[in-house]
């Protein structure tokens, strides 16, 4: 939460997990959302398994509204910043503190329902670099690590889960690219309920973003 105090003092801030490894050129990549959204939004930097449900246009420009997991880099904004607080101190008032909860699931919902949106990029602008935690095994979960789909530009340097091999980071890039590809091949990119509700064009649009951010050699 000391991260997020901090940000309530600014109008965005970069928040990043240690384990994080920038794209080159990072800091020229746009933000995910429209800078006329940036007090009632924050961004999703590094999507793990995202989800969109909404494209919006704004300023000549198309962002997705969506979700993901795994905060390992986001971008803040001050009122996002009080509610993921606020979020936190009811956290750990309901629930066991010592069991594992999907807490950055319920963060965006409770954001969502106070007017504050998340957005995801278009393409991730770095890598979770961090070896499998040991908390996702002993919560049963089936997959201990999470990867970035697709990424904006080569990596600044190799991840600590490469151990300095590029073969094994290669390897890693390549199933995980081909897992985005069958997330969005079994609708979990883009949920099947979502596309029947919207219209044609908005239909078009939820595709183009869908499919062509997995279009990179990265």
């Amino acid at each position: 939460m000391n991260a997020w105090r901090v940000c309530q003092t600014r109008k965005l801030t970069l928040v990043v997990e240690a384990d994080f490894v920038p794209c080159q050129g990072f800091a020229d990549f746009p933000l995910p959302f429209s800078e006329t959204m940036s007090t009632c939004a924050w961004g999703w930097l590094y999507s793990c398994g995202p989800t969109i449900y909404e494209m919006i246009e704004m300023d000549r420009c198309i962002y997705a509204r969506g979700h993901s997991a795994a905060p390992v880099a986001t971008l803040v904004c001050a009122e996002a910043a009080r509610l993921l607080i606020e979020f936190a101190e009811k956290e750990l008032t309901e629930r066991n503190p010592n069991n594992y909860s999907y807490w950055d699931t319920y963060a965006r919902m409770y954001l969502q329902r106070r007017g504050v949106n998340s957005y995801i990029a278009f393409r991730n602008y770095g890598e979770h670099g961090g070896i499998p935690n040991p908390e996702h095994k002993h919560a049963g979960l089936t997959a201990n690590t999470h990867r970035a789909d697709v990424l904006m530009s080569p990596l600044h340097f190799l991840p600590d889960y490469a151990k300095g091999s590029k073969f094994a980071f290669i390897k890693t890039r390549c199933y995980a690219k081909a897992r985005g590809w069958g997330r969005l091949f079994f609708m979990r990119i883009l949920e099947k309920n979502t596309l029947m509700t919207v219209s044609l064009r908005q239909r078009y649009e939820f595709v183009k973003f869908a499919v062509s951010r997995l279009i990179s050699l990265y």
